[in-house]
């Protein structure tokens, strides 16, 4: 006998299926699924909470909205050569592939707001 993994009810080792809550084999690999297509995967999700915790950091200083493009990819590039530099040094290399990863995000972020902005213009 094995436990239904949601309600605990005894079911027979070949049993795929609950009676009593209606637990199966294919309805729990569809929640893992669901759930794999819910989230970004686990690499990701840490690498973001990195790149929040480097940007909490330079929260002092200003918004990234109110710099121009050329600003942000000198500054990408700036971090990349950073990036490049602190290879041997695992702690640094992560906090740099984070600012490099920042700085490609705030010229996504200012090019986002720049073409929906173009876009309302234009719908006028």
């Amino acid at each position: 006998m094995k436990a239904c993994p949601d309600c605990r009810n005894l079911m027979s080792e070949s049993a795929s299926f609950c009676m009593r809550c209606g637990w199966s084999d294919e309805l729990q690999r569809l929640r893992v699924e669901v759930e794999r297509l819910k989230f970004p995967r686990s690499e990701v999700r840490w690498f973001a909470e990195r790149m929040e915790t480097r940007l909490r950091v330079n929260d002092y200083t200003r918004q990234w909205k109110e710099k121009s493009f050329d600003y942000l990819l000198e500054r990408l590039f700036e971090e990349a050569f950073e990036l490049e530099k602190s290879g041997e040094e695992p702690g640094e290399a992560i906090d740099d592939a984070a600012d490099v990863a920042n700085f490609a995000m705030m010229i996504a972020d200012n090019t986002r707001v720049a073409l929906a902005e173009k876009e309302t213009a234009d719908e006028r």
